[in-house]
Protein backbone atom coordinates (compact mmCIF):
# COMPACT_ATOMS: atom_id res chain seq x y z
CA UNK A 1 0.00 0.00 0.00
CA UNK A 2 2.46 2.25 1.11
CA UNK A 3 4.30 1.68 -1.87
CA UNK A 4 1.42 2.08 -4.50
CA UNK A 5 0.87 5.75 -2.06
CA UNK A 6 4.22 6.67 -3.35
CA UNK A 7 4.07 6.09 -6.47
CA UNK A 8 1.44 8.23 -7.36
CA UNK A 9 3.71 11.41 -6.01
CA UNK A 10 0.67 13.02 -5.11
CA UNK A 11 0.10 15.38 -2.04
CA UNK A 12 0.23 12.83 0.65
CA UNK A 13 3.84 11.50 -0.36
CA UNK A 14 4.78 15.11 0.04
CA UNK A 15 3.25 15.63 3.29
CA UNK A 16 4.75 12.13 4.66
CA UNK A 17 8.14 12.87 4.06
CA UNK A 18 8.47 15.74 6.70
CA UNK A 19 7.10 13.62 8.67
CA UNK A 20 9.02 10.68 8.40
CA UNK A 21 11.97 13.13 8.91
CA UNK A 22 10.95 14.36 12.05
CA UNK A 23 9.87 10.55 13.46
CA UNK A 24 12.77 9.06 12.39
CA UNK A 25 15.21 11.71 14.24
CA UNK A 26 12.82 12.39 17.16
CA UNK A 27 14.63 11.18 19.70
CA UNK A 28 17.31 13.16 19.32
CA UNK A 29 15.02 16.29 18.84
CA UNK A 30 13.74 15.49 22.97
CA UNK A 31 17.11 14.52 23.98
CA UNK A 32 19.88 16.35 21.92
CA UNK A 33 23.03 14.18 22.46
CA UNK A 34 26.33 13.97 20.98
CA UNK A 35 28.52 10.94 20.07
CA UNK A 36 32.09 12.79 19.58
CA UNK A 37 33.81 11.43 16.28
CA UNK A 38 37.15 12.62 14.87
CA UNK A 39 35.48 14.82 12.32
CA UNK A 40 34.21 16.67 15.70
CA UNK A 41 36.85 16.64 17.29
CA UNK A 42 39.28 18.26 14.69
CA UNK A 43 36.27 19.60 12.00
CA UNK A 44 37.47 20.62 8.55
CA UNK A 45 37.03 24.50 8.07
CA UNK A 46 33.81 24.70 6.27
CA UNK A 47 32.29 22.05 9.46
CA UNK A 48 33.87 23.90 11.97
CA UNK A 49 31.09 26.83 12.06
CA UNK A 50 28.00 24.60 11.81
CA UNK A 51 29.40 22.42 14.60
CA UNK A 52 29.63 25.94 16.37
CA UNK A 53 26.18 26.67 15.82
CA UNK A 54 25.35 23.65 17.30
CA UNK A 55 27.67 23.70 20.54
CA UNK A 56 25.92 27.12 21.07
CA UNK A 57 22.21 26.09 20.68
CA UNK A 58 21.28 22.43 19.66
CA UNK A 59 18.23 23.11 17.93
CA UNK A 60 19.21 25.66 15.75
CA UNK A 61 22.29 23.26 14.66
CA UNK A 62 19.35 20.18 13.94
CA UNK A 63 17.45 23.07 12.17
CA UNK A 64 20.32 23.80 9.87
CA UNK A 65 20.82 19.61 10.05
CA UNK A 66 17.37 18.95 8.65
CA UNK A 67 17.76 22.12 6.15
CA UNK A 68 20.46 20.11 4.51
CA UNK A 69 18.13 16.99 4.13
CA UNK A 70 15.56 18.88 2.86
CA UNK A 71 18.22 20.45 0.41
CA UNK A 72 19.74 16.39 -0.71
CA UNK A 73 16.28 15.51 -1.33
CA UNK A 74 15.34 18.34 -3.59
CA UNK A 75 18.72 18.02 -5.05
CA UNK A 76 18.09 14.03 -5.29
CA UNK A 77 14.74 15.17 -7.13
CA UNK A 78 16.33 17.48 -9.60
CA UNK A 79 18.62 14.92 -10.90
CA UNK A 80 15.89 12.54 -11.05
CA UNK A 81 13.91 14.86 -13.23
CA UNK A 82 16.42 16.55 -15.57
CA UNK A 83 18.11 12.82 -16.34
CA UNK A 84 15.02 10.66 -16.52
CA UNK A 85 16.52 8.47 -13.41
CA UNK A 86 13.31 6.72 -12.91
CA UNK A 87 11.18 6.25 -15.83
CA UNK A 88 7.87 6.29 -13.53
CA UNK A 89 6.92 8.39 -11.09
CA UNK A 90 7.64 7.91 -7.78
CA UNK A 91 8.99 9.55 -4.33
CA UNK A 92 10.28 5.94 -3.02
CA UNK A 93 13.90 6.95 -3.82
CA UNK A 94 13.17 9.84 -1.74
CA UNK A 95 11.70 7.86 1.21
CA UNK A 96 15.09 5.78 0.89
CA UNK A 97 16.83 8.04 0.94
CA UNK A 98 15.77 9.37 4.34
CA UNK A 99 15.28 6.10 5.75
CA UNK A 100 19.15 5.04 4.52
CA UNK A 101 20.66 8.19 5.65
CA UNK A 102 19.34 7.60 9.31
CA UNK A 103 20.93 4.12 9.92
CA UNK A 104 23.79 4.28 12.32
CA UNK A 105 23.95 6.53 15.09
CA UNK A 106 26.86 8.31 12.91
CA UNK A 107 24.00 9.65 10.69
CA UNK A 108 21.58 9.96 13.23
CA UNK A 109 23.33 12.89 15.37
CA UNK A 110 24.55 15.81 13.96
CA UNK A 111 27.49 15.64 11.04
CA UNK A 112 28.96 16.48 8.10
CA UNK A 113 27.33 14.17 6.08
CA UNK A 114 24.29 15.74 4.81
CA UNK A 115 26.27 19.12 4.51
CA UNK A 116 28.56 17.49 2.02
CA UNK A 117 26.09 15.32 0.18
CA UNK A 118 24.46 18.46 -1.27
CA UNK A 119 28.03 19.69 -2.97
CA UNK A 120 28.29 15.58 -3.80
CA UNK A 121 24.71 15.57 -5.67
CA UNK A 122 25.97 18.89 -7.20
CA UNK A 123 29.06 17.21 -8.68
CA UNK A 124 26.95 14.49 -9.95
CA UNK A 125 24.35 16.81 -11.84
CA UNK A 126 27.08 19.07 -13.09
CA UNK A 127 29.03 15.61 -14.64
CA UNK A 128 26.03 14.52 -16.13
CA UNK A 129 25.35 17.07 -17.94
CA UNK A 130 28.37 15.89 -20.12
CA UNK A 131 26.62 13.68 -22.08
CA UNK A 132 26.28 14.54 -25.33
CA UNK A 133 28.08 17.92 -24.64
CA UNK A 134 31.79 16.90 -25.50
CA UNK A 135 33.48 19.88 -25.14
CA UNK A 136 31.60 21.19 -22.40
CA UNK A 137 34.24 22.61 -19.67
CA UNK A 138 32.44 24.70 -17.11
CA UNK A 139 30.13 22.04 -15.79
CA UNK A 140 33.57 19.62 -15.41
CA UNK A 141 35.20 22.50 -13.54
CA UNK A 142 31.57 22.84 -11.07
CA UNK A 143 31.89 19.03 -10.45
CA UNK A 144 35.35 19.73 -9.06
CA UNK A 145 34.67 22.17 -7.58
CA UNK A 146 31.57 20.98 -5.87
CA UNK A 147 33.50 17.56 -4.42
CA UNK A 148 36.67 20.36 -3.20
CA UNK A 149 33.88 22.11 -1.15
CA UNK A 150 32.07 18.99 0.14
CA UNK A 151 35.78 17.77 0.95
CA UNK A 152 36.13 21.32 3.27
CA UNK A 153 33.12 19.81 5.26
CA UNK A 154 33.98 16.06 5.27
CA UNK A 155 37.48 15.14 4.13
CA UNK A 156 37.54 12.14 2.80
CA UNK A 157 35.00 13.75 -0.21
CA UNK A 158 38.17 14.71 -1.94
CA UNK A 159 38.88 10.59 -2.87
CA UNK A 160 35.50 10.40 -3.62
CA UNK A 161 36.49 13.28 -6.53
CA UNK A 162 37.90 10.37 -8.82
CA UNK A 163 33.73 9.43 -9.64
CA UNK A 164 34.36 13.31 -11.99
CA UNK A 165 36.90 11.76 -14.10
CA UNK A 166 35.76 8.26 -14.64
CA UNK A 167 32.43 10.50 -15.83
CA UNK A 168 34.41 12.11 -18.23
CA UNK A 169 35.97 8.82 -19.67
CA UNK A 170 32.03 7.25 -19.26
CA UNK A 171 30.32 9.98 -20.99
CA UNK A 172 32.37 12.03 -23.33
CA UNK A 173 35.03 10.92 -25.99
CA UNK A 174 38.89 12.40 -24.35
CA UNK A 175 39.16 16.26 -24.50
CA UNK A 176 41.94 16.95 -22.50
CA UNK A 177 41.25 20.33 -21.68
CA UNK A 178 38.24 18.83 -19.51
CA UNK A 179 40.53 16.89 -17.14
CA UNK A 180 41.97 20.30 -16.23
CA UNK A 181 39.64 21.97 -15.96
CA UNK A 182 38.19 19.21 -13.21
CA UNK A 183 41.76 19.85 -11.64
CA UNK A 184 40.93 23.47 -11.54
CA UNK A 185 37.79 23.04 -10.02
CA UNK A 186 39.39 20.77 -7.15
CA UNK A 187 41.92 22.74 -6.25
CA UNK A 188 40.24 26.23 -6.34
CA UNK A 189 38.58 26.45 -3.23
CA UNK A 190 42.24 25.06 -1.34
CA UNK A 191 44.01 28.04 -3.20
CA UNK A 192 41.48 30.26 -1.27
CA UNK A 193 41.33 27.81 1.79
CA UNK A 194 45.24 27.68 2.53
CA UNK A 195 45.63 31.26 1.20
CA UNK A 196 43.54 32.40 4.68
CA UNK A 197 45.33 30.37 6.76
CA UNK A 198 48.44 31.63 5.52
CA UNK A 199 47.39 35.19 6.14
CA UNK A 200 45.96 34.67 9.47
CA UNK A 201 49.45 32.48 10.53
CA UNK A 202 46.92 29.50 10.62
CA UNK A 203 48.60 27.03 8.40
CA UNK A 204 50.21 24.17 10.16
CA UNK A 205 46.31 24.12 12.33
CA UNK A 206 45.19 23.62 8.82
CA UNK A 207 47.27 21.13 7.98
CA UNK A 208 46.96 19.20 11.03
CA UNK A 209 43.53 19.32 10.77
CA UNK A 210 43.71 17.51 7.61
CA UNK A 211 46.05 15.28 8.82
CA UNK A 212 43.84 14.06 11.73
CA UNK A 213 41.13 13.59 9.15
CA UNK A 214 42.92 11.56 5.95
CA UNK A 215 45.92 10.02 7.72
CA UNK A 216 45.32 8.88 11.43
CA UNK A 217 43.29 5.62 11.81
CA UNK A 218 39.41 5.83 13.86
CA UNK A 219 38.13 3.22 15.11
CA UNK A 220 34.25 2.42 13.24
CA UNK A 221 32.78 2.24 16.49
CA UNK A 222 30.07 -0.30 17.44
CA UNK A 223 28.16 -2.42 15.25
CA UNK A 224 25.38 -3.62 16.82
CA UNK A 225 24.17 -6.90 15.34
CA UNK A 226 20.73 -5.31 15.08
CA UNK A 227 22.91 -3.10 12.37
CA UNK A 228 24.69 -5.98 10.73
CA UNK A 229 21.53 -8.15 9.96
CA UNK A 230 19.63 -4.89 8.38
CA UNK A 231 23.27 -3.93 6.52
CA UNK A 232 23.47 -7.62 4.94
CA UNK A 233 19.63 -7.32 3.83
CA UNK A 234 20.15 -4.07 1.99
CA UNK A 235 22.68 -5.51 0.43
CA UNK A 236 20.79 -8.35 -0.57
CA UNK A 237 18.33 -6.39 -2.20
CA UNK A 238 21.09 -4.07 -3.93
CA UNK A 239 22.92 -7.09 -5.39
CA UNK A 240 18.88 -8.01 -7.16
CA UNK A 241 18.47 -4.46 -8.29
CA UNK A 242 21.72 -4.28 -9.40
CA UNK A 243 21.36 -7.62 -11.69
CA UNK A 244 18.31 -6.47 -12.61
CA UNK A 245 19.11 -2.96 -13.63
CA UNK A 246 21.60 -4.64 -16.60
CA UNK A 247 20.07 -7.38 -17.68
CA UNK A 248 17.94 -5.06 -20.15
CA UNK A 249 16.01 -3.02 -17.80
CA UNK A 250 18.01 0.47 -18.60
CA UNK A 251 16.78 0.09 -22.50
CA UNK A 252 18.36 3.89 -23.04
CA UNK A 253 22.33 4.37 -23.83
CA UNK A 254 21.70 7.49 -21.00
CA UNK A 255 20.09 5.80 -18.40
CA UNK A 256 22.55 2.95 -18.56
CA UNK A 257 25.94 5.47 -18.23
CA UNK A 258 24.15 7.24 -15.52
CA UNK A 259 23.40 4.32 -13.32
CA UNK A 260 27.20 2.64 -14.70
CA UNK A 261 28.35 6.10 -12.51
CA UNK A 262 26.30 5.44 -9.19
CA UNK A 263 27.38 1.63 -9.01
CA UNK A 264 31.09 3.53 -9.58
CA UNK A 265 30.21 5.61 -6.88
CA UNK A 266 29.00 3.30 -4.44
CA UNK A 267 32.61 1.15 -5.45
CA UNK A 268 34.64 4.03 -4.83
CA UNK A 269 33.65 4.83 -1.27
CA UNK A 270 33.64 0.75 -0.90
CA UNK A 271 37.56 1.11 -1.88
CA UNK A 272 37.76 4.36 0.07
CA UNK A 273 36.98 2.65 3.21
CA UNK A 274 39.04 0.17 3.20
CA UNK A 275 42.20 1.46 2.36
CA UNK A 276 42.03 5.05 3.77
CA UNK A 277 43.18 4.88 7.37
CA UNK A 278 40.79 7.61 8.36
CA UNK A 279 38.08 6.81 6.57
CA UNK A 280 35.16 5.60 9.02
CA UNK A 281 31.52 4.28 8.35
CA UNK A 282 29.88 7.67 8.07
CA UNK A 283 31.80 7.90 4.13
CA UNK A 284 28.83 5.30 3.17
CA UNK A 285 26.21 8.14 3.43
CA UNK A 286 27.36 8.77 0.12
CA UNK A 287 26.74 5.29 -1.19
CA UNK A 288 23.14 6.45 0.38
CA UNK A 289 22.43 8.12 -3.15
CA UNK A 290 22.73 5.16 -5.81
CA UNK A 291 21.21 2.86 -3.13
CA UNK A 292 18.21 4.69 -3.37
CA UNK A 293 17.65 5.00 -7.12
CA UNK A 294 18.89 1.40 -7.64
CA UNK A 295 16.44 0.04 -5.75
CA UNK A 296 13.26 2.25 -6.49
CA UNK A 297 14.09 1.53 -10.08
CA UNK A 298 14.35 -2.15 -9.39
CA UNK A 299 10.46 -1.90 -7.57
CA UNK A 300 8.97 0.13 -10.01
CA UNK A 301 10.04 -2.05 -13.23
CA UNK A 302 9.40 -5.93 -11.57
CA UNK A 303 6.09 -7.07 -13.22
CA UNK A 304 4.99 -8.44 -9.94
CA UNK A 305 2.80 -5.95 -8.00
CA UNK A 306 3.12 -7.37 -4.69
CA UNK A 307 7.17 -7.80 -4.36
CA UNK A 308 7.34 -3.85 -4.57
CA UNK A 309 4.98 -3.77 -1.30
CA UNK A 310 6.88 -6.26 0.63
CA UNK A 311 10.26 -4.68 0.05
CA UNK A 312 9.28 -1.31 1.01
CA UNK A 313 7.55 -2.77 4.19
CA UNK A 314 11.02 -4.82 4.66
CA UNK A 315 13.10 -2.11 4.53
CA UNK A 316 10.76 0.26 6.84
CA UNK A 317 10.54 -2.44 8.95
CA UNK A 318 14.44 -3.00 9.16
CA UNK A 319 14.72 1.03 10.82
CA UNK A 320 12.04 0.32 12.89
CA UNK A 321 13.72 -2.26 14.15
CA UNK A 322 16.98 -0.26 14.65
CA UNK A 323 14.60 2.01 16.49
CA UNK A 324 13.87 -0.62 18.85
CA UNK A 325 16.42 -3.03 19.37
Amino acid sequence: MLFSILQRNNFISFVLLPIVIIGLWFPYLLKPTMTIYYYDQNPMPLYKPLLYVYNSNNYLGFTIFFIAIILCLILLSYINSTFRMLEKRSSLYLLLFIIFSSFTPQFQQFNPMPFACIFVLLGIYSIYKLYKNEFELRAVFEAGFCFAIASLLYVQTIFVSIFIFVGIIQLVPFYWRQWIAGLFGLVTPYIFVVSWAFINNSLPKLLETIDANMIVWHSWGEISLPLYISIISIISIFIISLLFSFSGALKKVALQKYYLLQFFLLLFVIIIFAIIPGAGIEIFYFSVIPLSFYITNYLLNIRNTLIPEIITFILIGLRIFLFIA
